[in-house]
């Protein structure tokens, strides 16, 4: 299935959806072969199987996103460099956005599924971020990542909305972050969403409706969108800040149990999985630095079928269909 939020604005964007259990299956054959024995290291020497199932997957979406971008097999894909250096900071540690020329990406995962966002508009500033649908925050979140208005309307709701809320403003702040390349070197704090008063239900009706669309593995329904402002030191002052102004989209996903769980998944292997193993539900925040023409989000279960989606956005721009609202100025 795939989800579209449409706007009048600029580039498209596209986001691709890998579950990591797809490793167990044998399909990863196919994904792996982008992949270079570094890589393949690194995994093994993660502390648990279930951190270094994610970090493959992750890194395979990547290379196979970078591959049919710049027209690389897959068995050269691991020869593509990633940069990974700060431009924020001084330091020589990888630790920075990672960037690869003439891509823009940004990716993101949590333990059962991978994302890379896409956009062939490289001035385009872009960043992604996925987070499970929870029943609570980390302690403190309100003190630590909400400005004083969010914080306000935060604690004044309650039961499942307020957890919808914090997943929510989490997700869109994570992604501004992770678009500027500051990551969480600053406070959340710094970013301020404006929200709809109707945001909250908006959510729980497309949690409701990605959950009754079991036609494939993952499936996605269309939210809302929304403004953040970034308010960050100056680059040639940093005795002033200046404001950057974002665009933020949200989709609400939910990864369906297997119908015949591969050997070996976590869902054949876990004696508490079984016929009744429940669905999994995940928000996906989109962040760009100026109005998307449309956000696509692409569920992926082999390199072919991403490249069939990729490859189109590079040479012509893919219809849409207007879904969701315009965003809420401050």
């Amino acid at each position: 299935m795939i989800t579209t939020v449409s706007t009048s604005g600029g580039a498209q964007v596209a986001v691709f959806a890998l579950p990591t259990r797809t490793m167990y299956s044998g399909l990863r054959v196919s994904w792996l072969s982008y992949l270079g024995a570094a890589e393949q290291r690194r995994a093994a020497e993660l502390p648990t199987p279930v951190g270094a199932v994610s970090y493959l997957s992750t890194q395979a979406l990547m290379r196979s996103m970078a591959a049919c971008r710049l027209g690389v097999a897959s068995s050269a894909a691991h020869t593509i460099e990633v940069d990974r250096t700060c431009t924020l900071c001084n330091s020589t540690k990888p630790h920075g956005k990672p960037r690869i020329a003439g891509m823009n990406f940004n990716m993101s995962q949590v333990s059962s599924l991978a994302v890379g966002g896409f956009c062939p508009d490289d001035a385009q500033v872009l960043g992604v971020d996925l987070e499970p649908r929870r029943d609570r925050l980390f302690p403190g979140f309100a003190r630590v990542a909400l400005s004083l208005r969010e914080r306000e309307i935060y604690e004044a709701t309650t039961g499942e909305a307020r957890n919808l809320l914090g997943v929510a403003l989490w997700t869109a702040k994570e992604a501004v972050l992770k678009a500027t390349g500051h990551g969480l070197s600053v406070s959340p704090a710094a970013v301020r969403v404006f929200f709809s008063d109707s945001l909250t239900d908006q959510l729980a009706e497309a949690f409701e409706a990605s959950h009754e669309l079991a036609d494939e593995e993952v499936t996605a329904a269309s939210v809302c969108s929304a403004r953040a402002v970034f308010t960050v030191p100056s680059r040639d002052n940093s005795d002033t800040t200046e404001e950057r102004s974002f665009y933020i989209t949200w989709t609400a996903l939910t990864l369906h149990p297997e119908k015949q769980p591969a050997h070996n998944s976590p869902q054949s292997t876990n004696p508490a999985h079984g016929s009744d193993v429940a669905a999994e539900q995940f928000l996906l925040a989109t962040a760009t630095e100026g109005v998307p023409n449309s956000v696509h989000v692409h569920p992926v279960a082999t390199p072919v079928e991403l490249r069939n989606n990729l490859a189109p956005l590079t040479f012509s721009q893919l219809p849409a269909m207007r879904m969701g609202a315009d965003p809420v100025t401050a």
